[in-house]
């Protein structure tokens, strides 16, 4: 028979308490702690889809995209989401999960994009929670690139045949000094007859030219052309439509060409 005091005495001793507690807590203490890695991993695959959101957004709003239909945009969003979410692993999901919604006034275009996913789990699984659900999306807008009407009026008066710098004017005035020094590269209809002194009786437009000098007409001149070259560049990547018409004024109003959708035509002329 076991001694009654033996017995007594073992139920009293708190010996090796610790070791069992720990042993108990074990199991929870490692599931807490693997749900919470489960829970970061599903952290950044959400942020990933967020990103993977926004690419598509973009998408449907680039200019060549603006001028397509709703439709169109919608597909190049849905594939763009579809491509990059693919790459990201422990993700799951259903193709009716990813919706995009267009909304368009007038020349603006709101695109939203929502999701919905599934991060795969590692440790929670033993608790039979296989996936936590994720959920996100984006939105952008996008505008078009209005119709637009310009109308130049340019300064051809003779102010504008002087040199556009300080440089130039210097120049000038060292390569006429039969003329007493003219900063003004001007144009003479009989320049030979006014005997300016120039090489082979040219007038003072010429000799700039030769010369190299810019003159104030000349940047006025390119900055048209920079204007018409840069409508005609966004009007073949846009549904946008421009129209030009050219005008100058000295002592008095002149039309130089009518506002016109024919925009090559009127760059020659600014030239």
């Amino acid at each position: 028979m076991i001694d009654s005091g033996i017995l007594w005495h073992f139920s009293r001793c708190g010996k090796g308490n610790v070791a069992m507690i720990f042993a108990v807590l074990s199991i929870p203490i490692t599931l807490l702690t693997g749900m919470g890695v489960d829970y970061t991993l599903a952290i950044d695959r959400q942020v990933q889809l967020n990103a993977a959101a926004d690419a598509a957004v973009l998408a449907a709003i680039t200019p060549a995209m603006m001028a397509q239909t709703t439709d169109v945009a919608a597909s190049a969003a849905t594939d763009t989401f579809h491509a990059q979410a693919s790459t990201i692993t422990g993700v799951s999901y259903a193709p009716s999960d990813v919706s995009v919604n267009i909304a368009t006034t007038g020349a603006k275009r709101v695109v939203t994009l929502s999701y919905a996913a599934h991060s795969q789990n590692i440790f929670a699984g033993v608790l039979n929670m296989n996936t936590l659900a994720l959920a996100g999306g984006s939105q952008g807008t996008g505008g078009q690139a209005p119709n637009i009407d310009f109308y130049l009026l340019l300064d051809d008066s003779p102010s504008m045949a002087i040199a556009a710098t300080q440089a130039g004017i210097n120049t000038m005035v060292s390569n006429t000094s039969k003329q007493g020094g003219c900063a003004f590269g001007c144009h003479e209809t009989h320049p030979s007859s006014d005997n300016l002194g120039n090489p082979n009786g040219e007038d003072n437009y010429a000799l700039a030219q030769s010369l190299g000098v810019t003159l104030r007409m000349d940047l006025v001149r390119q900055a048209s052309q920079n204007l018409m070259t840069t409508a005609q560049t966004t009007e073949a990547t846009t549904t946008a439509s421009y129209r030009m018409a050219i005008y100058t004024f000295d002592q008095g109003f002149n039309t130089i060409a009518p506002l016109t959708s024919n925009l090559a035509s009127h760059k020659r002329q600014a030239g």
